[in-house]
């Protein structure tokens, strides 16, 4: 007993806390683009036109992070529609997307897409709001 207290103790005293810092971020993993929360409503059409209710957590202008029932595969290409209520602005949004990444969470998964078509004004909106500049 006395010796796995001990090799938990040198563990312990061998470890260093991790922080942002002290962990960099591999090239593909770092963000190319500034992100801004955002919940709005938003559906997945997928290739089988199955509709899916998801949720917006935070956007891009060339993709955004997305709380969905459902989980899919890297390289999925579905239509993303996101209902945008922010002020007095109101405007639904349909692109087409790439499933880049998801992962568990909470009562679903969450989902990292990347948007591959979209109209300039589109991206102009969404640039602007990710940069915090309306």
């Amino acid at each position: 007993m006395e010796s796995n207290k001990e090799s938990v103790s040198q563990y312990v005293n061998n470890t260093e806390e991790i922080t942002p810092d002290s962990a960099p971020l591999k090239p593909d993993e770092r963000r190319q683009y500034p992100r801004r929360a955002a919940r709005w409503p938003s559906t997945l059409l997928t290739k089988e036109k199955q509709l899916i209710s998801c949720r917006t957590q935070n956007v891009s202008e060339r993709g955004a992070s997305i709380a969905s029932p459902c989980d899919f595969a890297g390289g999925t290409l579905v239509i993303v529609e996101i209902q945008i209520f922010y002020k007095s602005i109101r405007k639904s949004v349909r692109v087409l997307g790439e499933i880049r990444h998801t992962s568990i969470a909470g009562t679903g998964f969450t989902l990292g897409i990347l948007f591959k078509e979209m109209p300039e004004p589109v991206q102009d909106f969404l640039k602007k709001y990710a940069e915090e500049k309306i």
